[in-house]
């Protein structure tokens, strides 16, 4: 094919100019119009926004807030559809108009997203041949407040000082620079054609929290522009710029170890097979802190344990014994209350009759029940012959090897004639500590190498100490074991 023909090419019945055969004037031009009409859409989206907001309009399409409605119809975050709208405020005719005001035409859409944060004084010398760099440039630092102490010295009280070395400093400084009214090229940089950067902010609608380069904080969180903020570490809400885990509410100092629940991908579950019965979906069901009010959503303080909860809330109790025994009980509660009426009712304690702490569902005619792997919703877990390594047995019968420890322990200590000494190393402890640092590592691995390789790598690291230290104790002991000696021949 020769060149010629590349001249012109045929796009759905529309004679378009080849590429190769444009000039640099005309790509310029075309690229100038682009971004105008670009602005423009930005003026008009803003507009019919704010029409959204005033009138409430978003309630008829079925959502709580414009923000709501912003995302859920067009995908815009907080951040974005709030610009859209301020620069309707600042940029439109009459500052609530679809039309972009005349003096602001020659702008293109970055260049508006930048002159958004100047004042009066520095809008005044924004041209449109002007980048986005050369915009933001533009921007003050705040001033410095300055107050007149008591007894300070001023200029004025040197009137001896050479008049003429201040004025020449005076011309020196007003020099006249060259203006660029005169030149007619249009520079179109990288950022001009990309467009303005998505701001991302929290689920409270914050910013990424920022400090000095010489601050001695550094807890990541967000923050608003009126000083109000919160903690990654301490926020139970699925966050866009999460720069840290939120930790459990069981978490210690020493081992401050994750939410299984927060930004754990949960959440979509939660929402399909529990909907607003659970905590996390539904905050208004969840503990508030005092203070800020933010909510604390905990899987211990559940009234509805589902199969979902976490493992450290230890109430990962079976729904299908609950549900089961609800049906049950509504289905045979004719022929229960006729027999009832025969046998002497016994109290209805809702506990569990072997430890008499923890909360038991089941009911009171079936307590004494021992458990054979089947119909556990007429059995106890505590007797059960399938106890061990089932996954639906009760809080009370999983927790009872602990208690059983406790106790046994307990009684040595009574026994024992003089006090123990304290304990610098234990096997199973340090087992325990291995495998439980080991399972948090396995569940937050891909969120932590993508968004915290930080924090992957402390628990990477103390693993390998803890296993270093088990390692070094097994050595220690081999060593201390008498060797048996042949005997003579």
């Amino acid at each position: 094919m020769d060149q010629t023909s590349l001249e012109t090419t045929s796009l759905e019945g529309e004679v378009v100019e080849n590429r190769n055969t444009i000039t640099l004037e005309e790509a310029d031009a075309g690229i100038r119009k682009g971004l105008k009409d670009a602005a423009q859409s930005v003026i008009t989206v803003g507009y019919y926004l704010k029409a959204v907001r005033d009138n409430e309009l978003f309630r008829s399409a079925g959502y709580e807030t414009i923000w709501d409605y912003a995302w859920g119809e067009y995908g815009f975050s907080k951040g974005t559809a709030s610009r859209y709208m301020k620069r309707n405020d600042r940029f439109s005719i009459g500052g609530n108009s679809p039309i972009i005001a005349d003096e602001f035409r020659a702008f293109n859409r970055s260049q508006l997203q930048e002159m958004l944060s100047l004042d009066d004084e520095q809008m005044s010398t924004v041209t449109p041949d002007m980048t986005v760099r050369e915009i933001r440039e533009l921007r003050r630092p705040k001033e410095i407040p300055y107050f007149e102490i008591p007894g300070q010295l001023s200029l004025s009280d040197f009137p001896e000082l050479d008049e003429a070395e201040t004025e020449d400093s005076a011309v020196e400084n007003s020099a006249p620079t060259e203006t660029m009214t005169s030149t007619t090229a249009f520079t179109v940089s990288a950022e001009d054609l990309i467009g303005d950067p998505e701001e991302k902010l929290s689920a409270y609608g914050f910013p990424k929290r920022v400090y000095p380069a010489d601050s001695l904080l550094t807890t990541p969180g967000c923050r608003g522009d009126n000083g109000r903020g919160y903690d990654c570490f301490n926020c139970h809400l699925e966050c866009e710029i999460r720069q840290e885990y939120c930790r459990c509410v069981d978490a210690t100092c020493g081992f401050p170890f994750p939410c299984q629940m927060v930004d754990t991908g949960k959440r979509e579950i939660l929402e399909k097979k529990i909907g607003e019965r659970c905590q996390f979906i539904d905050l208004n069901l969840a503990d508030h802190k005092a203070g800020d009010g933010s909510p604390v959503p905990c899987c211990k303080d559940c009234e509805t344990p589902c199969e979902y909860a976490c493992e450290n809330s230890g109430k990962r109790v079976a729904t299908l014994q609950q549900s089961v025994a609800a049906d049950a009980q509504q289905e045979t509660a004719g022929n229960a209350a006729e027999k009832q009426q025969d046998i002497p009712e016994k109290p209805k304690t809702e506990k569990c009759i072997h430890d008499g702490i923890s909360r038991c569902t089941l009911p009171e005619e079936d307590k004494e029940k021992d458990g054979t792997g089947k119909d556990c919703a007429h059995h106890c877990c505590w007797n059960c012959v399938k106890r061990d390594g089932c996954n639906i047995e009760c809080y009370a019968s999983s927790k009872r090897k602990t208690l059983d420890d406790d106790e046994v322990a307990a009684e040595d200590g009574e026994n024992a004639e003089q006090p123990a000494e304290p304990i610098e190393f234990d096997r199973k402890t340090l087992e325990d500590m291995i495998r439980n640092a080991q399972g948090t590592l396995d569940q937050m691995c891909d969120y932590w190498v993508e968004n915290q390789p930080y924090t992957y790598a402390k628990y990477n690291m103390m693993i390998q100490a803890y296993k270093l230290l088990l390692k070094e104790h097994d050595e220690s002991n081999q060593k201390l074991d008498p060797v048996k000696q042949q005997p003579e021949l």
